[in-house]
Order: C-alpha cells, then sequence, then structure tokens
C-alpha cells in the first residue's frame, strides 16, 4: 500500500453516496424496531459464503451484508491495481474499503435495518464494544463462526485465487502473515466476546452443520472452536480431500508459468508482475510445505501406521499401507498404460509410494512397496515395509512432484544435452550449464556459464515439456462438480441450515431438505420443498453452466487445446502429438463424473464404471450427469485441426535464428533491417573462418560503455573437441555489421552465385544464444552428474514396479539411498529443516529445553524418535501439552509400556496429590510441525498469564473493596 493509493476525502465520499449507497440501496431495505445482526466469523478460505447465504435466506434477503473485501470493487484504481500487484493489490485497496465498510456499517445502523458484517473477527475487544453497541440500538445480535481448520482455509485461499485468475485474469490473496494471526487470534476473541457481552455465539463446520451453542453448551467458545477444528483432521474423508486438493494447487502452480501465456484475460504486464510477485511471496514455496503437511496428517489420519522399534539392521521405520489404494493404483496405471500414456502411469506409481508410506520409494527415501501391479486379487495384496528412509525430513508427496517437476522442466535436445526451465523466472528461457571461455586473451581458461536456447530450440523443448504435461494432467484430470446439486439462493425459503437443491431424476424435479427452525441437535423440524416451474427453469440453467464448465476441464477438451497450441507453434516439426492425447482428443465415452469414478460408456449407452472388487453402473443423475456432459463436450469440442509439418528450417532461417536470440538475450529486438544485415555479417565471419553452424553460438558482446546496443559486436563461439567447452572462434565487428547494412542499401547486384554456410548438422542442436559475460553460473559438476545417476535409479524402481519385481525395487531404492544424490537431497534437506528451526519463535521457552534435554537422555530407541529433527518436533509437542496441562516445569519423560505414549512428569515437593503429567501420542508428537508446537506453547504461556493477572486484579479489586467496607 502507497499513499497515492489513498483516495482523496472528496472522492471518496463522493464513491461511498453516489455508487455504494445505490448499489446496496438501503431505501429499499426495510426499517425495524428490533432489527437482527449476524456477525460473521472465521479465518480466509474458511467459508464464511455458507453462513452468509444462509443468514440472507433466514432474513428474506432483507438485508445489508457489509463485507470489507467486497467493497474493494469500487475503488477506481483496483484493476489497475490488479496488473500492478497481482498478489499484493488488496493492500492498495484497503485503506478506503474499510473505510467504507465504517460508513456502510453506520449508514446500516442509523437505518435500523438488518445487518450481516462479514468479519475475520480477530479483534475480539473492539467486537464486543460493538455488539454492546448494536444491543443499545436495539438490535438482536449473534455471532456465528466457522470451525475450519488451518490445512483447510488456506487450501480455500489458494483454490480462490487460482480459480478466480484462471476465470477472472485476476484473484485476491490474503497474506500469510494475516492468514496466521486472524486464526490464532480468532478463539481468544470468542472468548472476549462470551465474557464481555450476553451475544450468543454460534458455531457450524464447512458444510454448515451446527456444532456449538453457547446457550446450550457450557464449554468457552474458544476451547469448543479450537476442538471442533482438530476434529476435522480425525475424518479420513477429510484428510484424503485435503491432500489430493494441495496436490492439485502443486500442480496448478507448477504449470502456471507455461498456462499464463494462453489465458487472455491476463496481459503481458500482469503475467511479469504475478511471477515476481509470486517468487518474492515466497508463495509456492508456502504452497509446496503445506502440501507435504496435508499428506502427512492424512498418513496419520487414514493410513494408521504400525510402528516397529528399533532391532532390524537398519533400525528403522515400517508403516502399513492402504492395501485398497494400492490395488486402485495398479488399476490405474494399467490403464494409462493401455491409452499410451506412460509419463502419467509412472507418475501414478511414484505419488502411490509418496502418498502410502510418507516418504519417497522410487528414491529411496521412504519405504519399498511390494508387487503392487500385476496383482489384483482384492484388497488382500502384500505390501512390504524395507529399507532405507529419511521420514519425516523428506516428505514423499515433495519428491514426487519433484520427479514430474523434473519431467517438464528439463528437456534433452537433439544431442542428448538436458535443458532446464525455471517456471520462476520464465524471461531467463530454457539453460544449460557449460564451460565457456570467453576471454579474448589467446589462453585456455573457460568458467562456468549459462548458454540459453535459441527460439526454435526453445519451441521444440516448449513442445516436449508441454506434451509431459499435457500427460500428466490427461492421467488424472480435474473432478467434476455435480451439476444436480445446485446452492439455494436468498430468494429461496430459509433453512436453519444449508439446503442446497438437489434434482431427482426419476420424479424429473429439483428438490431441497429445508430444516424449519433450530430445536435441539438432530431434533429440527424439516420439510420437502419442491421447485416451481420458474425456480426449476433457473436451477435448470444453473445445472447446464456446471456441465459446460465440467465439459471445458474434460479429456477430450484438455487434448483440444494442446492440438490448438500444438498447430499454432509448429510442433510437427518436432513430433508426433503423444498417443494419450490423440486418444483423449476423439474419445466421447471416457468421462470422469462428480463421484470421482472414471465411466466408460457401453455400446447400449450405460456407463460403467471398472471398481476394484466389482463394477458399477451409473444412474440416476449421475446417468442424466455423464449423458448431459458427453453432449456438451460433442457441441463444443472444436473439430480436429488439419496438422501439417512445416518444412525444415533452411541454414539462413537457423542463422536469423541465431541472431534474433543473441539479442533477445540481452534485451534488445532489431528490426528487419538491421535482423538481416547482421546476419549476413555473422555469415561472412563463419564463412571466412571456416566454422561449422552446428556447433557454433553466438553472444553479443558489451560496447566499450560496458552496454548492449543494436550495433554491438557478436562473438561467435565454438564448440571445443570435448563436446563440452566453448570458446570465442570469431568476432563480428560493429563497423562490418554496419557495411553490412549499407550494402543492403545498394541498388541490387546482379545475381551471382552466393555461397552458403554448410548445412548444419540435423544430429546437432542448433545454435543458441549466451547471457551476457560474466554472469557467474555452475559448470557441470559431481551434482550434476548425481543428478543424472538419480534418473536412472527413478527409471529402474518404476520398471520394477510395473513388473512387480519386489527384489529390484528394493535394490533400486538401496541403490538410491547410497547415492551421491540420495545423501546430497537427504542432507541438502536436512540443513535447510535445521536452519529454519533455529529461527522459530519460542525455542528458548524452558519447557522445551527441558523436553529436548530429557528426549536426549531417553535416546532413540526408547523415546522412538528418527533424529534430532524428530526428536525437536516430539520435544515441541510435549511442552505444550505440558503448558497446557501446567506443569511447573518438566523433571522426566518416561514411555509407556506399550510405547505408544510419551509421558512428562513434574512432581510437588510437599504433597504427591498435586503432582502433574502430561502425555502425548508418539506418532502424533513425531509429526507435529514444530513450528505450530512452538507457536501454541506461545500463546497458552501468554494466555496463561493474562489469566493470572486478571485473577490477581480481582483479588486485589475484592480485597480494597473489603476494605472500603
Amino acid at each position: 500500500m502507497n499513499e497515492q493509493s489513498i483516495l482523496s476525502s472528496p472522492e471518496h465520499a463522493r464513491i461511498f453516496r453516489e455508487e455504494i449507497l445505490f448499489d446496496y440501496k438501503l431505501s429499499r431495505k426495510s426499517s425495524l424496531d428490533n432489527p437482527q445482526a449476524i456477525i460473521l466469523a472465521g479465518q480466509p478460505g474458511s467459508g464464511k459464503g455458507r453462513l452468509s447465504d444462509v443468514a440472507k435466506a433466514e432474513l428474506h434477503g432483507d438485508v445489508i451484508t457489509v463485507d470489507p473485501d467486497a467493497l474493494r470493487e469500487f475503488h477506481p484504481q483496483a484493476k489497475e491495481f490488479r496488473r500492478t500487484h497481482p498478489y499484493t493489490w488488496s493492500g492498495d485497496t484497503h485503506p478506503d474499503a474499510s473505510q467504507w465498510a465504517d460508513e456502510l456499517l453506520k449508514a446500516t445502523v442509523s437505518g435500523k435495518k438488518n445487518l450481516i458484517f462479514d468479519t475475520t473477527l480477530s479483534d475480539g475487544t473492539w467486537a464486543s464494544e460493538l455488539i454492546n453497541d448494536l444491543q443499545a440500538q436495539g438490535y438482536e445480535v449473534e455471532v456465528r463462526a466457522v470451525a475450519a481448520h488451518r490445512l483447510e482455509s488456506e487450501l480455500g485461499v489458494n483454490k480462490r485465487f487460482g480459480e478466480s485468475l484462471d476465470a477472472k485474469g485476476h484473484g485476491r490473496h490474503v497474506p500469510a502473515a494475516a492468514r496466521e494471526s486472524i486464526y490464532d487470534k480468532l478463539p481468544a476473541s470468542l472468548d472476549t466476546i462470551h465474557a464481555n457481552t450476553n451475544a450468543p455465539i454460534r458455531l457450524f463446520n464447512r458444510e454448515g452443520a451446527e456444532l456449538y451453542d453457547s446457550r446450550h453448551d457450557p464449554r468457552p467458545a474458544g476451547a469448543a472452536l479450537t476442538a471442533a477444528r482438530e476434529a476435522r483432521l480425525k475424518d479420513p474423508a477429510i484428510t484424503q480431500g485435503l491432500r489430493d486438493g494441495w496436490r492439485e494447487q502443486q500442480g496448478w502452480h507448477r504449470d502456471l508459468p507455461q498456462n499464463l501465456p494462453d489465458n487472455p484475460r491476463v496481459d503481458a504486464y500482469t503475467r511479469g508482475n504475478l511471477l515476481a510477485e509470486r517468487s518474492t511471496h515466497q508463495v509456492v514455496e508456502r504452497v509446496e510445505r503445506t502440501a507435504v503437511e496435508a499428506v502427512d496428517v492424512d498418513h496419520l489420519t487414514r493410513i494408521r501406521p504400525t510402528r516397529l522399534r528399533a532391532g532390524s539392521a537398519l533400525g528403522i521405520v515400517g508403516l502399513a499401507l492402504d492395501a485398497h489404494e494400492a490395488a486402485d493404483t495398479a488399476r490405474t496405471y494399467r490403464r494409462l498404460q493401455g491409452q499410451g500414456n506412460a509419463t502419467a502411469a509412472e507418475s501414478e506409481l511414484i505419488h502411490f509410494g509418496s502418498r502410502s508410506v510418507g516418504g519417497f520409494a522410487g528414491a529411496g527415501l521412504g519405504m519399498t512397496v511390494g508387487a503392487a501391479v500385476g496383482v489384483e486379487t482384492g484388497p488382500g495384496l502384500l505390501l512390504t515395509g524395507a529399507a532405507g528412509g529419511v521420514v519425516g525430513v523428506l516428505a514423499g508427496d515433495q519428491l514426487a512432484e519433484w520427479t514430474d517437476h523434473r519431467r517438464i522442466h528439463r528437456q534433452p535436445d537433439g544431442q542428448g544435452h538436458v535443458w532446464h526451465y525455471d517456471p520462476n523466472a520464465p524471461d531467463q528461457g530454457w539453460q544449460r550449464r557449460v564451460p565457456i571461455d570467453a576471454s579474448l586473451d589467446q589462453i585456455d581458461n573457460p568458467t562456468p556459464g549459462l548458454l540459453r536456447a535459441s527460439p526454435a530450440l526453445a519451441n521444440q523443448l516448449n513442445y516436449q515439456a508441454s506434451s509431459t504435461s499435457a500427460e500428466l494432467v490427461l492421467g488424472a484430470p480435474p473432478r467434476p462438480r455435480d451439476p444436480f446439486v445446485q446452492a439455494s439462493a436468498a430468494t429461496d425459503p430459509p433453512s436453519a441450515f444449508p439446503a442446497p437443491w438437489v434434482y431427482q431424476a426419476e420424479q424429473a424435479e429439483w428438490r431441497r431438505e429445508v430444516t424449519i427452525a433450530y430445536v435441539e441437535r438432530g431434533l429440527s423440524p424439516r420439510r420437502t420443498d419442491v421447485a416451481d416451474p420458474e425456480r426449476a427453469a433457473a436451477l435448470d440453467r444453473a445445472a447446464a453452466a456446471t456441465l459446460r464448465e465440467n465439459a471445458a476441464h474434460s479429456p477430450a477438451a484438455i487434448a483440444a487445446r494442446y492440438e490448438e497450441a500444438y498447430v499454432r507453434h509448429g510442433w510437427a516439426a518436432y513430433g508426433p502429438m503423444p498417443d494419450a492425447v490423440r486418444q483423449a482428443r476423439t474419445d466421447l465415452d471416457s468421462l470422469i463424473a462428480s463421484d470421482g469414478q472414471r465411466y466408460q460408456r457401453q455400446r447400449n449407452g450405460d456407463w460403467l464404471s471398472d471398481g476394484l472388487i466389482d463394477d458399477s453402473t451409473a444412474r440416476g443423475a449421475l446417468r442424466q450427469e455423464l449423458d448431459a456432459t458427453r453432449e456438451v463436450v460433442r457441441a463444443t469440442l472444436p473439430e480436429p485441426r488439419p496438422v501439417e509439418t512445416p518444412p525444415p528450417m533452411t541454414p539462413e532461417a537457423r542463422l536469423r535464428d541465431a541472431v534474433t536470440g543473441a539479442y533477445a538475450n540481452a534485451g534488445l529486438a532489431p528490426d528487419a533491417a538491421r535482423l538481416t544485415a547482421s546476419a549476413a555479417a555473422v555469415e561472412a565471419t563463419w564463412r571466412s573462418h571456416g566454422l561449422d553452424p552446428g556447433t557454433t553460438a553466438l553472444q553479443l558482446r558489451p560496447n566499450a560503455d560496458g552496454r548492449y546496443a543494436l550495433d554491438s559486436p557478436i562473438a561467435s563461439l565454438r564448440l571445443a573437441a570435448d563436446g563440452k567447452t566453448y570458446a570465442i572462434a570469431a568476432m563480428t565487428t560493429t563497423e562490418e555489421i554496419q557495411r553490412a547494412e549499407e550494402r543492403q542499401r545498394m541498388p541490387a547486384a546482379p545475381p551471382n552465385e552466393v555461397s552458403t554456410p554448410p548445412p548444419a548438422n540435423p544430429g546437432h542442436a542448433a545454435p543458441m544464444r549466451l547471457p551476457g559475460h560474466g554472469r557467474p553460473a555452475a559448470a557441470r559438476s559431481p551434482a550434476r552428474e548425481a543428478d543424472t545417476q538419480s534418473d536412472a535409479l527413478v527409471a529402474q524402481y518404476i520398471a520394477a514396479t510395473a513388473q512387480g519385481d519386489e527384489q529390484a525395487m528394493s535394490a533400486a531404492c538401496r541403490a538410491m539411498e547410497a547415492s551421491a544424490f540420495g545423501q546430497r537431497f537427504a542432507e541438502e534437506s536436512k540443513a535447510r529443516e535445521r536452519d529454519r528451526l533455529q529461527r522459530l519463535p519460542g525455542r528458548d521457552h524452558p519447557l522445551f529445553a527441558q523436553a529436548v534435554q530429557h528426549l536426549e537422555r531417553l535416546g532413540p530407541d526408547v523415546a522412538g524418535y528418527w533424529d534430532d529433527l524428530d526428536m525437536e518436533r516430539m520435544a515441541g509437542a510435549i511442552a505444550h501439552e505440558a503448558q497446557r496441562n501446567r506443569l511447573p516445569a518438566i523433571e522426566a519423560i518416561v514411555p509407556t509400556r506399550d510405547g505408544q505414549r510419551l509421558v512428562a512428569t513434574w512432581r510437588h515437593p510437599d504433597n504427591d496429590a498435586l503432582n502433574a503429567t502430561a502425555s502425548v501420542d508418539t506418532i502424533e508428537a513425531a509429526t507435529q510441525p514444530l513450528a505450530q508446537s512452538l507457536e501454541a506453547l506461545c500463546e497458552e504461556t501468554r494466555e496463561q498469564a493474562r489469566q493470572a493477572q486478571a485473577w490477581a486484579q480481582q483479588q486485589q479489586q475484592q480485597q480494597h473493596g473489603a476494605l472500603s467496607r
């Protein structure tokens, strides 16, 4: 936010008076003697929108909703802010939007209108004052909060931004620090409101079910909220949805740099700013970390591990796997292989290994899986835990995503050189590291440098990367929405709980179950409403819009978009479309339904899903959904584009491509005349020095002032006999380029035989451009050799898994663990994690230090931790639990007999009856993020200090009152 973004007072007032008040139509809302005020509470992304819809329905739409986020749109510069600061633009509108919210709130209250106030409720004191003020003016006030776990709301924020960016070209992102602060403060705010007002507080889950009402439940509201949040992660369906949702976000961010240019709603200026801000605010890094946490939580909840104590030669933990999911993965693998989509099939295997065991089986940094492929004898699948792991340090999905990332962003050229593309720095293009002797001292002294692909080679690499990306997406297409379940509108009869409209195929009508009034949990009266013809027509239109959206994300539509890019960019010059794309392009009979299952249309029109135990046929609304989706896809799918293979590039065209790249790398774009002249001058240089275009790269050299210009000289770098090193072999001077340009302006001479450079070796990479001289980069190193070795080991693991060869799988895992890459990856990850953890606030808390000390004394065999990182996670969880139980200190930590829990103890010096203990589940403690535990520990400590201070003040006041009497 900057001062220039704040509107002048007259302009601010004019917009409120002429636009906001007009748009909100306050004069049309009823003025009441006892209006109602419903204050909504919840962190960003928690799902307050559902509560708002219910509240509007209860008040029959006769209500003013005050939402500062909605008021941002009235700022006249909002559109430009979104272009300049795609992630942080809301901060530019915040001063005016928040002031408008205050003004709209005052106008609503002074008019005695019903009110819905959409807030995060992070300040309980301010909210209490607001509630008391509203009640003093005759309002009946109620607080409704959403109980959503942090993993859910964070996913909600990320999905909301991504979906809005795809659909509208912009999204609203909430800063991470603000999200965390609001989430942490909300329980205490509810307690403050409960202590200082008589307003009822009600809690709802994201689905709209009521969980708590302060009028009937004696628990403190803050404690009820915290318990409800944590209970969300005990539901396997929720944790699996979180795991899959965060994986989708990883994929969305992975493909964003490549997809942005194809989004017509995002211009080049916004595109550059968006990627820059995304990098500055470490959005991708946070998504990766949270996705890893979601995998861990899902593993803990849904695939309950069995901990095997130390005793084996390797001293590691074996984890129980979900056999049903393994068999399902096997079927998916075979189906994708049958579609010619080996890329997605292999990705499915790797992701299964990572999400099922919390490690990356393919990289040997987790567990090896038994013969998961080739076995389909039902759930009784034999799966084994095996060797090698750095569990807790290297999260499985992170390495699985790493593999998918490498498949897309590391591409070989025709010579086998591997090029790299950084999606966070798209302006750098495709690069590879090589030794470069860019000096003119005639001494063999190459230094590390970067080669950048020419435009033609970059186009080829884009083809390869896009093909891989398309195969991965087609292997796991987005799950569609159910078109026959539509949310209710404000004009529908109110319901105490959310009551969506559901289409009943047998009766051919829309119905909704309306809760008439809240009485007692489970005893509320209900009725069934049937949509009248007008409402049914509106619901039909909404269902049709959902079907169109689903069709746009169907495999056939995805394949069609790839085909369009394939034709537009002339990718036929580099190879065919992937088999998976060609098959999906015309296959209208294989669809994903809203239940997440893949259905195949039979000759008789039935839709059949190939189940693990038995097949299922789509019936009722599900069949209508599939039939309708198929018809929409068929009607909207463009005709297949004719594919023409472009003619091979001529030597002249390759030369112009290399020269264009050299200029572009220096940030220059010559006009046609200068490009032609430069190419002619470089051609003469190559001819006079006998340079082979197939082994020569170009580099623009700076002028005497150190800057690059269109008249800068162009260096020709020749590839040495070692096939790696480039050195300057010739220089095309500024004067030679100028003479070539002068010759172009002369009248055309009679045609003479003109010699041309020898044709480029078709097996060699096209000429490439180089960055400016002197830019540091790493040459090919042992680490890079280790990366290549790791790719080969991953390939061995995939092949062994596909064949069900357990011994070969185990061998590949062990080799990866022992490889330079595996050891380097593990050590680097550990080092980064240690560095991050050392900076966490709360490490100096006495209870944490004591917990660490006692766990070190117990040792890993007794306490059950792997390494120091695992031990610190346990210590954080124990310290927090000890603080919650008000232990003055931790004098000892002992495991229970079954080894499932660790117990912290404190002994009262005078009275054993006052001894205190605190215990934690060993596995839960080992998987609880240290940052989360320390934050909770500090907050609990502060809260207890506040309570102690309040108690002391109360005692002092009582004593003072007694003395006064």
